[in-house]
């Protein structure tokens, strides 16, 4: 073959780690987290979840795991990221997802039993049901503040502007939940501006001990807040009317009430989350993430014993010069090597150490 001719289906080594070394740095972007341990015992929190796809397939019982399960104890399975899940608690090893949990051994039979689950666990969502497909997707999804599934844009209806608001809270939520018609004065497709967000202005029940209710705007004047608990006034929408989404707009907790009265309100229906903003867990950033597979490897090696380091290398040198013999016979005679081959290879291995040591 003359050498200057070029091919373009030649790859050279420089190319293949190259190649490699672009593909770690992808993968470092999106697992960056620690991943040494489950949160299995932190307990019911806000975390990223996960669902198996393989383990629990759709029209099979649901299941979800934290970031360090779906990593270590099903990398090769088929993951549907889930994001943020409020109050949840990794299934990985539990009754719901039996299988063994790598990372920490779970109670046999043990259920999560205030973990939620909903269609999103199936990789389906909105209001619509569509299975999500990212090669196929189109526009813009959005997530509900309450129930924390996704939105797509053209599903919301009165929907303003992607920069007018920054939370959403579903028309299904708001159906479900009337008491969240009270924070229409903050919805910026019916309220422009919010100057002036309820004429509730003080607390029915605790106007002494809660001077909360009213707050100074930016221009020194009065403006009440939104009373989440209604203050002694619990009227909500009636039946009749039909529930809109709503769209919160930035910094929209700054005008809500934060009187005993409206606290005690938002803890009872377990949502403390529209008051003060909820921490959600990440995992800790690994450093080494971002290090490439050799650079590892070789601070691993040189953080080993000399002695035991040399005997390594040699025993590596030993098993990769008996195993190329091993396959030059196959090579020589056009035999193509199975499974089986490299099974008994390695049990012959195993057989002569065992005989050294007897």
């Amino acid at each position: 073959m003359d050498p200057t001719t070029t091919n373009d289906d030649t790859v050279t080594a420089v190319d293949v780690l190259e190649r490699e070394l672009e593909q770690e740095r992808e993968a470092a972007k999106v697992f960056s987290g620690k991943t040494d341990c489950c949160w299995f015992d932190k307990g019911y929190i806000s975390q990223q979840v996960y669902a198996c796809l393989t383990c629990t397939p759709p029209g099979t019982e649901p299941a979800g795991m934290c970031y360090s399960c779906h990593i270590m104890c099903h990398g090769s399975h088929e993951i549907a990221e889930l994001f943020v899940k409020r109050d949840f608690r990794c299934d990985c090893g539990t009754a719901r997802l039996p299988r063994k949990c790598t990372l920490q051994p779970k109670q046999i039979g043990h259920a999560n039993e205030e973990n939620r689950y909903n269609h999103n666990f199936e990789r389906r969502y909105c209001s619509c049901d569509t299975e999500y497909d990212p090669d196929q997707e189109q526009g813009v999804m959005y997530q509900c503040l309450v129930c924390q599934d996704w939105f797509h844009d053209h599903c919301l209806s009165n929907m303003p502007d992607a920069d007018a608001f920054s939370d959403l809270i579903c028309q299904g939520c708001v159906r479900d939940h009337a008491f969240l018609a009270r924070l229409e004065p903050l919805d910026e497709v019916r309220n422009a501006a919010i100057d002036v967000v309820t004429t509730d202005t003080t607390p029915a029940s605790s106007a002494a001990a809660d001077t909360t209710a009213v707050a100074a705007t930016t221009a020194g004047t009065a403006t009440a807040l939104v009373c989440l608990s209604g203050h002694g006034n619990p009227a909500e929408r009636s039946t009749g009317d039909l529930p809109q989404p709503l769209y919160l707009p930035d910094e929209w907790r700054k005008h809500m009430c934060q009187c005993t009265e409206c606290t005690e309100f938002a803890k009872s229906k377990k949502m403390p989350y529209l008051l003060a903003e909820e921490e959600v867990h990440r995992p800790e950033e690994d450093e080494d993430a971002a290090k490439p597979l050799y650079e590892s490897g070789m601070e691993m090696l040189a953080s080993v014993d000399r002695v035991k380091a040399n005997e390594g290398v040699l025993a590596m040198a030993t098993l990769s010069s008996n195993l190329k013999d091993y396959l030059r016979t196959f090579a020589e005679q056009g035999r193509v090597v199975t499974k089986d081959d490299i099974d008994s290879f390695f049990a012959d291995l195993r057989d002569r150490k065992r005989r050294r040591t007897e």
